[in-house]
C-alpha cells in the first residue's frame, strides 16, 4: 500500500497575525477562542463556502481513529475526512508592543486532509497597556479598536489588524 500524502495532506500551518499597535501589548485571543478559517481540501481543492470554527477548547472523537481533535468535517465535494488540532499552547504567545507592523506566529493548526486558506479575525481578542496593568477583553478587531486607559492615562488602539497562514 502506497500512502498518498498529497491526499491526505498533513502538517502545521500557523496563523500569523500583524497590525499597529498604539500603547497595546500581550494582544492574543481569549480562553474561549473561536478561529474562523477557509479550509480547502487536499482531495479536491475545493474551498470552504464560508469560515468554519475551529475552537482550542472544544474536543470531539478522531473519526480517523484514536484521540481527540478540535475539529472535525467531511468536504461537501468529495467527501474526504478531515480534522484539526490547535496546537497546546495555542494561549502561550502574544503580538506585542515590539511585534507592531510585523507578522508574528500566534497559534498552530495540525491539519489531516485540509489546508487553512484564509482567516477571518472575527471572534474575541484581549491585550494590555503598555502605561498600566490595565487589561480590555472581548475586542472585536474586524474594524479598529481603540479606548482610553484611564489609569495609565494614555489612548491605546489596534490599527489594520489582519491574519494570513504560513506553512
Amino acid at each position: 500500500l502506497r500512502f498518498d500524502t498529497q491526499r491526505y495532506h498533513m502538517g502545521k500551518h500557523w496563523l500569523q497575525v500583524k497590525g499597529d499597535l498604539e500603547n497595546v501589548t500581550q494582544l492574543r485571543p481569549m480562553k474561549d477562542a473561536r478561529f474562523y478559517i477557509k479550509w480547502e481540501c487536499s482531495q479536491c481543492h475545493e474551498l470552504t463556502d464560508s469560515f468554519v470554527y475551529v475552537s482550542p477548547t472544544e474536543t470531539c472523537d478522531n473519526p480517523r481513529g484514536k484521540g481527540e481533535v478540535n475539529l472535525a468535517y467531511k468536504c461537501k465535494f468529495c467527501s474526504q475526512s478531515i480534522t484539526v488540532v490547535v496546537d497546546k499552547a495555542w494561549d502561550s504567545v502574544s503580538y506585542d508592543e515590539e511585534d507592531s507592523g510585523d507578522w508574528k506566529n500566534i497559534v498552530a493548526f495540525e491539519s489531516r486532509g485540509s489546508i487553512p486558506r484564509e482567516f477571518d479575525v472575527r471572534g474575541d481578542w484581549k491585550c494590555t497597556s503598555t502605561e498600566s496593568s490595565t487589561t480590555f477583553t472581548e475586542l472585536e478587531l474586524q474594524e479598529d479598536w481603540a479606548e482610553y486607559d484611564e489609569v495609565g492615562d494614555a489612548s491605546v488602539a489596534i490599527y489594520d489588524f489582519e491574519g494570513r497562514f504560513e506553512d
